[in-house]
């Protein structure tokens, strides 16, 4: 992860050093992962393929009792440690997931297993609820650790642009964009949105009413910084190299409640696709 000095020095070099200050407070790690060689292994970080669970795990199902599809693993012994790092050294991160039609609170499980030893290959159901993230090709992932800015839509983007010149603008996209390593998943740092901050939809979704998703009254008379509570969990982008598309595009995001991140509790994230 670059250093607070390569930060700087990453700042001045995109011609913002006059926000110096106030980009290097909005910083937050984030652990990104790019495709590697294709293939599974046992309990390494993959992307598709077949999950490898504890003996004994029952298959994850939706509502309907469709069988969610395995998405991606990560072992967490990959992830090189920083600070604020919520995870342990130790672990297997396993997500599934369902039906991304509508795009909105999508149905998932997220396992995290601590005891890899316990963890073999299981054989894939006959069929799965997202034929989209069933049928991606399995392949390995290679992780990299580097500094995450606000993001696109997010209100702590708009705070930080909104007064900027356009060229500013330009600049600070110029920065966020090169920042990021080409990535198929991304852990941690900030969400994004298209349109509006997403951490909004899991505020009212989760904690107020799931049927005011798209009542714009009653949103509108709620304490939307609530919402700031809720922080980006990770992130699955379309990869056509491996055959995932997920809508035009776009990406799968997951979003978590600051005090349930930090108690490693994944029964109430919110999941949705941002796309154009």
């Amino acid at each position: 992860m670059e250093t607070e000095i390569q930060m700087r020095e990453l700042i001045d070099a995109h011609g913002l050093s006059h926000l110096k200050d106030e980009l290097l407070a909005r910083v937050r790690p984030t652990v990104f992962f790019s495709v590697a060689a294709a293939g599974q292994g046992e309990c390494v970080s993959r992307i598709g393929g077949a999950p490898d669970l504890p003996e004994g795990t029952p298959w994850p199902v939706d509502e309907q009792g469709e069988a969610l599809s395995f998405a991606l693993q990560i072992n967490l012994a990959d992830i090189p440690q920083f600070d604020g790092n919520p995870f342990p050294e130790v672990g297997l991160l396993s997500v599934f997931v369902g039906l991304d039609e509508p795009a909105t609170d999508i149905a998932h499980r997220i396992f995290l297993f601590s005891d890899l030893q316990k963890c073999k290959r299981r054989e894939l159901p006959m069929e799965t609820a997202n034929e989209t993230i069933g049928e991606i090709l399995p392949h390995h992932l290679n992780v990299s650790v580097g500094p995450g800015l606000p993001r696109w839509a997010t209100n702590e983007e708009v705070v930080l642009t909104e007064d900027l010149s356009e060229e500013d603008q330009g600049r600070y996209e110029q920065l966020v964009n090169a920042l990021e390593p080409e990535s198929v998943v991304r852990l941690l740092g900030h969400a994004a949105g298209i349109g509006h901050d997403p951490r909004e939809d899991a505020y009212v979704v989760r904690e107020v009413n799931a049927e005011w998703l798209y009542d714009y009254v009653q949103r509108s008379a709620l304490d939307m910084g609530q919402a700031d509570h809720w922080l980006h969990l990770l992130t699955i982008n379309s990869d056509y190299d491996i055959d995932l598309g997920i809508w035009d595009a776009g990406y799968l995001q997951l979003l978590i409640k600051d005090t349930d991140l930090l108690a490693l509790e994944f029964g109430r994230v919110y999941a949705a696709v941002e796309s154009s």
